[in-house]
């Protein structure tokens, strides 16, 4: 499995947190192929690994850089990946948890 360094964008609005790759990860990655990303309803820690993700260069695990329950994915994500490059970056919506 590759590691790819800060490979996030984390945007925070109110209770939601939004998770995207930034373009140059997306770049390095290559085309991609298939990824495999938590259900709504389910609850990330900061470490854990929620996704994998295949691509032309690589496959790989991402860790979650936040605590939070997947509240939607983004389909464009979701199964397998067609050609052409994907446009838009979030994987995942996130709300906080309560303390």
């Amino acid at each position: 499995m590759q590691q790819l360094e800060n490979p996030w964008w984390v945007k925070q609005v109110g209770q939601t947190i939004t998770l995207g790759l930034t373009r140059q990860s997306i770049q390095k990655m290559g085309d991609l192929y298939f990824v495999d990303l938590p259900n709504p309803g389910a609850i990330l820690s900061k470490g854990m690994p929620f996704a994998t993700i295949e691509s032309q260069n690589w496959v790989i695990t991402l860790n979650s850089p936040v605590n939070g329950k997947v509240v939607a994915t983004n389909e464009a994500f979701t199964g397998i990946i067609n050609p052409p490059q994907i446009t838009v970056s979030w994987l995942v919506r996130l709300s906080t948890l309560g303390k």
